[in-house]
């Protein structure tokens, strides 16, 4: 049984609906962050779990409101309760401010991974590139994981090379004929 549940059960009766209230802005705050906004960052889309968090941000500002209005009007009544409203709410806030660094963090690590997930063969491509433009074809094919534009492109790049090679073979054997036939054509 949570603080305010408790709370409920102990009130007066013109206390009760708007603990009530408090509780359901509670409630739909956690079922929003925990059912939605969490589950998005999970998956990555960070935009999409921000937006979820921040459009339940009005349920803060609103639990603000009412527990001023309790607390100006049951002043003498409930000093041990604004106490341990207070307290909640600090801990609600480090929390969502702890959530929400965490979730920036997060964020910022995979967008690090994925920026050197797509760099990391490009960079590759373009080493082997400028060996292929000194002259070198001896180098190994690239290997990409993955299934996307630059897996495509380091495909065509080894397909490039391979092609390089043949003609550059063709071209040797081709000379070394001509070679060996002027040899003849001179004895």
């Amino acid at each position: 049984q949570t603080l305010l549940e408790e709370r409920l059960n102990n009130c007066s009766a013109q206390a009760r609906p708007k603990l009530e209230e408090v509780l359901a802005k509670v409630t739909e705050y956690d079922r929003q962050i925990d059912g939605r906004a969490i589950p998005l960052a999970k998956e990555g889309k960070l935009q999409e779990a921000i937006a979820v968090a921040r459009s339940v941000n009005s349920y803060g500002t609103d639990v603000a409101t009412i527990l001023a209005e309790l607390i100006t009007e049951n002043e003498q009544k409930t000093g041990n309760v604004v106490d341990d409203m207070q307290a909640a709410a600090a801990r609600g806030r480090f929390l969502a401010i702890v959530g929400a660094a965490l979730a920036l963090f997060v964020g910022l690590l995979m967008a690090v991974f994925i920026t050197r997930m797509i760099t990391r063969p490009i960079l590759a491509t373009v080493r082997e590139a400028g060996r292929i433009a000194e002259g070198d074809l001896t180098g190994e094919e690239l290997v990409v994981r993955t299934r996307d534009e630059v897996a495509r492109l380091a495909e065509a790049f080894n397909h490039m090379r391979t092609n390089l090679r043949d003609i550059v073979g063709s071209i040797t054997q081709t000379s070394k004929q001509v070679a060996e036939s002027a040899s003849q054509l001179a004895t």
